[in-house]
């Protein structure tokens, strides 16, 4: 100290200069709508039929092209971003109901995901409150999607947050289940209504030893009256497995890749 200095390696310097052109590329892309929401349809397990959506962000960059949502989600929520992008997605996926609420006779409802910094916010529950109100959309048409990670990390905030929206008359799903560490009294102490299987575990259906543990989180979500959407279903065989299983709902390329 006070008699040596040390010089940034050159990797720090371009690794600091990308992630501050990212941030600010990602800022100027909120302020333009240039993120924008496509919407994955999910069908009954039995009949077929269109039960809801899951609206999926996309970002297409001047001078980049189309950026992956893992790249783009997580530099938002690195760099702080997180809370006005969720924002402006929720809002967009709100205002699309509230078009379709008024030039369709038969809808069904939209499901957004939820970054767990969001749920950090005590203040989320009223954010939404506030963006169903200004678009003139009911709660019953919104689904909130939160991740298993989130849930496990932050249980007694999400335990508050999750009961707020409840009695909001919002419904929640868990995301990705079966790909964390939670237990059957956080399922029973956050009162969702969905647990969405993460494609993972679908992906290897129809395998007996998959079946099995597919059939298993089915019987869970059952006790616990909970509903179960499969996610990743890429094939007749998946399909038809997952169905058997006891999932309720399926989505996947089979039915439909993501629409604008």
């Amino acid at each position: 100290p006070g008699t040596s200095h040390v010089l940034a390696e050159k990797e720090f310097e371009r690794g600091s200069s990308n992630a501050l052109e990212q941030e600010q590329a990602m800022r100027a892309g909120i302020e333009g709508s240039e993120f924008q929401l496509m919407y994955q349809p999910k069908v009954d397990a039995r009949t077929g039929r269109l039960t809801s959506l899951e609206a999926l962000a996309r970002w297409s960059r001047p001078g980049v092209g189309q950026v992956s949502p893992i790249e783009f989600i997580a530099a938002a929520e690195r760099t702080g971003l997180i809370g006005a992008l969720g924002t402006a997605l929720l809002k967009q996926a709100c205002e699309q109901i509230a078009q379709w609420r008024t030039h369709y006779t038969h809808c069904v409802p939209v499901a957004v995901n939820v970054s767990p910094l969001q749920l950090l916010d005590p203040r989320f529950p009223q954010l939404v409150a506030h963006m169903l109100q200004s678009c003139g959309v009911a709660p019953q048409w919104l689904t909130l999607e939160i991740t298993e990670s989130s849930a496990v990390q932050n249980l007694e905030q999400t335990t508050v947050q999750v009961e707020q929206l409840r009695g909001m008359g919002v419904h929640v799903a868990m995301d990705d289940f079966g790909t964390g560490f939670s237990s059957l009294n956080m399922l029973r102490s956050l009162r969702l209504h969905t647990v969405k299987i993460d494609r993972g575990l679908i992906d290897p259906l129809p395998s007996p030893d998959a079946v099995a543990v597919v059939r298993a989180i089915c019987q869970l979500a059952e006790a616990l009256h909970l509903h179960v959407v499969a996610e990743g279903v890429e094939t007749q065989a998946q399909a038809v497995a997952a169905r058997d299983a006891g999932c309720g709902e399926l989505q996947g390329y089979l039915y439909s890749k993501p629409l604008l």
